[in-house]
């Protein structure tokens, strides 16, 4: 009875061994998997600002030190939009888009569609 006893309590020592560990391998999956996601969303982000340029719609980065908008070169250029800069400002230009019965929103809401189906997640600011 006395060596039942021993061997049942080695095997539940070792199953909590193996649950601990059992739970730290489940952590550094997690981990990988929010990096992996993190590092997803970091590839696949464009931040931009949108304004009106005369009676055309203007793309710009969002943030001047990171130039989210010149890896969807060709994305841009195949919605038809042209590199833009004059002396004031600079980005992608969108000739005649926009409609100045509509609103800022309306009048991009076909590119920011666009880039939403190809899975690129856009962080846009509007600038009046």
């Amino acid at each position: 009875m006395l060596r039942l006893e021993e061997r049942i309590e080695t095997l539940e020592l070792e199953n909590k061994r193996l649950n601990e560990e059992l739970l730290k391998i489940k952590e550094l999956l997690n981990i990988k998997s929010k990096e992996e996601i993190k590092n997803k969303n970091v590839e696949n982000k464009l931040s931009i600002i949108i304004k009106s340029y005369k009676k055309s719609i203007l793309i710009k980065n969002k943030y001047e030190n990171k130039f989210t908008t010149k890896d969807y070169k060709e994305i841009l250029k195949g919605l038809g939009g042209k590199w833009f800069k004059n002396e004031k400002e600079y980005g992608w230009i969108f000739v005649g888009k926009n409609d100045n019965e509509k609103s800022l929103e309306e009048n991009s809401e076909c590119i920011i569609n666009f880039l939403n189906e190809k899975d690129i997640v856009v962080e846009i600011e509007y600038e009046k």
